[in-house]
């Protein structure tokens, strides 16, 4: 008798030896297909779960700590930058609650980079104005427009720290304005986008601040470990900075924020949130935006961002009807909301433009990014890492 094609939940969690929640994380991740099942069941690929479970059974030994070390696996780089430990993040053991309650984003900077604030982002330290290419995505836009940034940039590849560290902030400004689509300024990140935007309203400038500084830095995410590959070959920081936002145009990574946009334009169209939260489960529709491997127990950017949500407007709609579908969704998976859902309801609440979310990802990653390009330079070593041959044997 031939074997089914999917599992059922509990067949998956019993085969993987995980809890629930850590299966539909691995759904929300792009790691196991679902499917719907009959009724309001949903499906696991079977190859899917065999895969992930060969991996665990596989042990800790020389082979099994190569495949896993670049999927959350055993750690591959040193970095003084980022802890992530028990559910909480530390930026140069700096608590991010800490950082949250009033810290800009130049100051993170400043901060990471070990440099000095007042000089790195004085007034007159600005990039070059060029003109914008004709593009609407920001990640598109920035990409296309920092190559030619670099070759404006006479100091792009000055290796003396205290030029280099000038020039990280030319890029963090230029970077930032681009991806709003606007001109490099001296002012704070926080206040040009909310310049850009047109806002008047001061909590919700305060709530661009949060949601730029939440995004600061998360150790070696795909983007920042593609910008330091890129940095080892001593590329200069506008190449660098290409790497990150390619790799952040992934729907498993920035991009994810936009499937999580138009889920939300889904839930609530209607009345109720709470139902059409339902209804999707029951279609096996992926919950975008929900879990995260590194905290089983919530993102704490999130509750961070989404807990200002609460206090800035606790009787907005939008606001109440967000909250009723994480409310459901944790019934029915166990999961919490992770930073790119909560960007998204900032945006939705405050009245920020449509790819907000994405711009302030990306915006407030740039200090991060420039923050390991320069560890990596300094650490003089290319990253070479070697391959597991999986092909078949050679001809002889």
């Amino acid at each position: 008798m031939p074997r089914r094609p999917d599992l059922t939940a509990r067949e998956a969690i019993a085969a993987l030896g995980v809890r629930p929640q850590t299966l539909y994380a691995y759904v929300s991740r792009g790691l196991i297909r679902a499917s719907k099942g009959n009724g309001t069941t949903s499906l696991y690929r079977r190859e899917d779960v065999e895969r992930l479970a060969g991996r665990k059974a596989r042990g800790r030994s020389e082979a099994a700590v190569a495949g896993r070390a670049l999927d959350f696996g055993a750690p591959v780089l040193a970095s003084g930058l980022t802890l992530i430990r028990d559910g909480r993040v530390f930026l140069r053991g700096v608590p991010l609650e800490t950082i949250a309650a009033d810290w800009t984003l130049e100051r993170i900077a400043a901060h990471l980079w070990q440099a000095d604030e007042a000089d790195i982002f004085a007034a007159d330290n600005l990039p070059a104005t060029l003109v914008l290419p004709p593009l609407a995505h920001p990640l598109a836009r920035a990409a296309a427009l920092l190559p030619v940034a670099a070759s404006e940039d006479k100091t792009a590849l000055a290796v003396e720290p205290a030029a280099r560290l000038r020039v990280g902030a030319r890029v963090l400004r230029l970077l930032l304005a681009t991806l709003a689509g606007t001109t490099p300024s001296a002012l704070p990140a926080h206040r040009l986008l909310a310049k850009t935007w047109r806002l008047k309203d001061k909590r919700a400038t305060e709530g661009i601040r949060l949601g730029l500084v939440l995004s600061a830095d998360h150790e070696l995410n795909a983007s920042t470990f593609a910008v330091r590959v890129v940095a080892g070959t001593r590329a200069s920081l506008y190449m660098a900075l290409i790497a990150g936002l390619a790799a952040m145009s992934g729907p498993l990574h920035g991009a994810l924020s936009e499937r999580v946009t138009g889920m939300l334009d889904e839930l609530l169209r209607g009345h109720d949130a709470g139902a059409a939260t339902l209804q999707r489960h029951a279609s096996g529709a992926v919950f975008y935006g929900f879990g995260h491997m590194l905290y089983p127990d919530g993102d704490p950017r999130a509750r961070l961002l989404l807990d200002w949500i609460e206090d800035a407007a606790p009787r907005s709609k939008e606001r109440l009807q967000i909250a009723e579908v994480i409310r459901t969704v944790k019934g029915l998976t166990g999961l919490d909301p992770n930073i790119d859902f909560a960007h998204v309801a900032l945006a939705r609440v405050i009245g920020l433009p449509r790819q907000a979310p994405i711009t302030m990802f990306a915006g407030g990653r740039t200090a991060g990014w420039i923050a390991h390009a320069l560890e990596q330079y300094e650490a003089r070593q290319l990253i070479r890492p070697r391959a597991r041959y999986t092909g078949p044997e050679p001809i002889v």
